[in-house]
């Protein structure tokens, strides 16, 4: 039945983020859980619930392809179409993938600097389980989790929710006032086996969040954004001899509310692929139909049927003495921009010296065409309507070695015609010519046998310029993170990490210094 990402079956880097770490680091949001990632920067605008971004190898959050359990999270009502991670919890995430590069080829538009993905738990344990917990702190916080399952061999259910509310603190050194944020997540995920071929899921997922905010525009006063997101999955799987059939069909519904602002959306997405495996390998093949809706009280805009028919295949073949070949070529249909074909290949050879030792090179291709709201912002918000937009298009190149536990990754990432805000005109505009990013990573893990400690350090040096050669903002030059593990007993735990930036610009354009944050963990079990 279907698993997370084979990953020895593939090219490209990515990096995994366990349930084990996920609980012993006690991460509440997939927005904390990424931060210890050398190779990516997060910004967030203060404390809990406030409106945040990243950059993966310098490549931009609307860049980036962000899933749950398969279903995109593409938010049409957010400023460029990005998933908002900051009020994702943690409490069923069964694990985290990064996949890094462009990733157009499977994918299609916006995964031109990568593909995270987020999977769910399912109910493992026969019978009934439950667990949950909470927590209290400083700035009346108060955290609460519930999750309940039932498991068989045919039949498997699971629901929970959680609740988090903080008073906060102050969101800028101007604000008279604490930024106050309430979030609730409830979710559920039931499962039916026909016999072991056979599977059947549903998942669905409500997020409602009131968040206070500093409003620049009007300092006297704060302002208040609620969200309101349902997430729908329904997918059937069946295996066949050498073929898997996979048949979905998801739907996202956003309805967010920012001061007398109010912006409705949905996304619905579904489609069919199949897997056909072979001795060396396997080939993958299939088409999916999304379409995007906006709509907004200002202006009384209303964006419908924005559609993008998607046909793609792809390729994992494993040669001889561990070589491995990747493939994939995407051809998609948009409804208000030009048809785009993107692709990827990468090598990936196991080398001799070492076990797990390998070195891979991948070379891909991406779109993404601009988001609903930035043209309806260019249409509605400027001085006069604001210039017609284009997609943007990029390549991406990245050579990997790991051996021994350390990884050095070289990356460069060419984009042509950036879409970016214009802070003087005030208005989304393509930065003509060919943006570049480049830079390196290093990264070391290890768990020593002979004493019961993990090691974790990575650094990351990022030289990101437009096509007039401009820094872009909030992509820090050097980036350093480490985490040490310590197991002093099989049931005490203690966990140290720290991460450090240094030499890069934040709006508008102001030449930032450096910064270290350091967190620290223990954890002791009881006996059951």
């Amino acid at each position: 039945l279907p698993s997370p990402s084979r990953l020895k079956s593939l090219t490209s880097d990515i990096t995994v983020i366990t349930s084990e770490e996920l609980r012993q680091k006690h991460y509440r949001t997939v927005l904390e859980s990424l931060r210890g990632q050398p190779d990516l920067q997060i910004t967030q605008n203060g404390g809990p619930g406030q409106s945040s971004g990243f950059t993966l190898r310098g490549m931009a959050k609307e860049q980036v392809v962000v899933m749950i359990d398969g279903i995109r999270l593409d938010d049409p009502t957010s400023t460029t179409g990005y998933a908002m991670l900051e009020h994702l919890a943690l409490s069923d995430v069964k694990q985290i993938e990064i996949i890094k590069g462009a990733q157009s080829g499977v994918w299609g538009s916006d995964a031109g600097g990568g593909v995270i993905n987020i999977v769910t738990e399912t109910a493992r344990k026969e019978g009934f389980s439950a667990n949950g917990g909470l927590m209290a702190g400083n700035y009346t916080t108060h955290r609460g989790d519930l999750a309940l399952s039932y498991g068989s061999e045919n039949f498997d259910a699971s629901v929970g929710f959680n609740g988090y509310k903080t008073d906060g603190f102050p969101p800028h050194v101007n604000a008279s006032f604490d930024a106050r944020n309430i979030e609730r997540t409830y979710f559920a995920k039931v499962g039916v086996n026909f016999g072991d071929k056979t599977r059947l899921e549903g998942n669905y997922r409500k997020i409602v969040t009131d968040t206070e905010y500093y409003n620049p525009y009007n300092p006297d006063s704060k302002g208040l954004q609620t969200v309101d997101n349902d997430i729908y999955g329904l997918r059937l799987f069946h295996r066949w001899k050498s073929f898997d059939f996979d048949l979905y069909g998801n739907r996202v519904d956003f309805d967010r509310t920012q001061d007398s602002g109010v912006y409705e959306g949905n996304t619905v997405d579904y489609g069919f692929k199949t897997r056909f495996h072979y001795a060396n390998g396997f080939v993958d093949a299939g088409l999916n139909y999304r379409k995007e809706s906006l709509e907004s009280a200002w202006n009384d805009v209303d964006m419908n049927d924005e559609a993008d028919r998607g046909y793609f295949a792809s390729l994992s073949h494993t040669m001889m003495k561990g070589l491995v070949f990747n493939a994939a070529l995407r051809f998609d249909n948009y409804d208000s921009f030009e048809d785009k074909t993107t692709g990827k290949i990468g090598v990936k050879a196991a080398l001799q010296w070492g076990k797990d030792t390998y070195m891979s090179v991948n070379v891909g291709n991406a779109y993404r065409v601009p988001s609903m709201y930035e043209r309806y912002y260019n249409d509605n918000f400027t001085f006069g309507a604001g210039p017609l937009l284009k997609p943007e298009t990029s390549t991406s190149y990245d050579a990997t070695m790991e051996s021994y536990g350390l990884k050095a990754t070289y990356f460069y990432n060419e984009v042509t015609d950036m879409l970016r805000f214009n802070n003087t005109t005030f208005y989304y505009e393509n930065v003509a010519g060919k943006s570049k990013i480049q830079g390196a990573d290093l990264a070391y893990r290890k768990a020593f046998d002979i004493l019961p400690v993990a090691l974790r350090v990575g650094y990351t040096y990022t030289d990101a310029k437009d096509a007039r050669e401009k820094r872009l903002l909030n992509i820090p030059r050097h980036r350093a993170s480490a985490g040490l593990d310590l197991y002093p007993t099989e049931r005490l735990s203690v966990g140290i990490d720290v991460e450090y930036a240094k030499d890069y610009l934040s709006y508008p354009d102001v030449q930032m210094g450096e910064y270290i944050v350091w967190n620290a963990v223990v954890n002791y079990g009881f006996e059951e």
